[in-house]
C-alpha cells in the first residue's frame, strides 16, 4: 500500500530543544517548565521573528492543502564534533536524539498552526554541523 508524500516546507536552523528529561521541574506537587524549556521557547520566538516571511509562506502552503492529510516530520538535529565524539578515540558520545523530538515537534506544530495529533510519522537523525540546532522537513500525505 503506497502513498505519496508531498514536501510542504522546510524550517532551518531552529534552536536546539532541550532533552525531554530537561523540560520540566517539580515544584512541590506541580510540574513547571524548566529554565531550559523557557529558554528554548524564547529562542524559537526570536527565530520566528527573524524568519517571519519564510514561516508565513510555509504556513500558508500547509493551510491550503491540509484538509484530511496526515503530517510527517523529518528532523535533522545538528551537533558539533565536540558534542558528538570523544576527543581522543572519536567514539560517539551518548546523545539520545529521540529525547529531543517531543519539544521540537510541539514547537514546530505551534509555529505552523496545527495540532500535533495530525503528526502520524516522525523521523529523527543526528548530524554533524558547525552550529547546534535543528532543521525540519514537513510533508503531507493521505
Amino acid at each position: 500500500m503506497g502513498y505519496t508524500m508531498i514536501l510542504k516546507g522546510k524550517l532551518e536552523k531552529l534552536p536546539m530543544p532541550p532533552s525531554v528529561n530537561q523540560c520540566y521541574a517539580t515544584v512541590g506537587r506541580r510540574r513547571v517548565s524548566s529554565s531550559s524549556l523557557r529558554k528554548f521557547k524564547t529562542e524559537t520566538v526570536m527565530w520566528a521573528v527573524f524568519n517571519r516571511p519564510h514561516l508565513v509562506e510555509v504556513r500558508k502552503d500547509i493551510e491550503e492543502s491540509f484538509k484530511g492529510k496526515k503530517v510527517y516530520l523529518k528532523f535533522l538535529f545538528r551537533f558539533s564534533d565536540k558534542k558528538l565524539f570523544t576527543k581522543k578515540d572519536k567514539i560517539p558520545k551518548k546523545i539520545d536524539v529521540s529525547n529531543r523530538i517531543k519539544p521540537a515537534e510541539d514547537m514546530v506544530c505551534e509555529l505552523l498552526g496545527f495540532d500535533d495529533r495530525y503528526v502520524f510519522k516522525v523521523q529523527a537523525e543526528k548530524v554533524q554541523g558547525t552550529e547546534e540546532g535543528f532543521d525540519v522537513y514537513i510533508y503531507l500525505y493521505e
